[in-house]
């Protein structure tokens, strides 16, 4: 009896899932919600290869110290002269 019992509890998972993505697709905010939340998740997983500068204590570029924001340097750099978009990715 154990398999049919866990067939019939899958079955009704699925059709539980199925129900409920079905109603969500129709709710225009709440997948915009879950694109914002997947977009955060993807860039905090990838955020070394993503990042354009390494980021460490030693890092910084000396002649880049509190630079504005440019083709090189998206967001600016800091006082240590590193990346703002790559600090700001790895936080």
């Amino acid at each position: 009896m154990k398999p049919m019992f866990k067939k019939l509890k899958l079955k009704n998972y699925k059709k539980r899932i199925i129900n409920f993505w079905s109603q969500y697709r129709e709710n225009k905010m709440g997948l915009l919600g879950l694109f914002i939340l997947l977009f955060f998740v993807f860039t905090s997983v990838f955020a070394e290869i993503l990042s354009p500068y390494p980021i460490g204590p030693r890092d910084g570029d000396r002649k880049a110290i509190l630079k504005p924001p440019s083709s090189k340097y998206l967001l600016g750099t800091d006082e240590l002269g590193r990346d703002m978009l790559s600090l700001l990715l790895q936080a």
